[in-house]
């Protein structure tokens, strides 16, 4: 069995919370799929 280190494991989490922080704030204010894929900030990534 693998032994992970408490401070790693921490971090890791501390940056997914930031990360789901960051697409909340992102998806902020779209009813649907469509409008957030069609608007500036669903397209950062294609």
């Amino acid at each position: 069995m693998q032994s992970w280190r408490n401070d790693i494991v921490i971090d890791r989490l501390e940056q997914i919370k930031e990360a789901i922080s960051l697409i909340n704030g992102w998806c902020k204010g779209y009813a649907t799929e469509d409008d957030f894929l069609c608007s500036p900030t669903g397209i950062l990534g294609f």
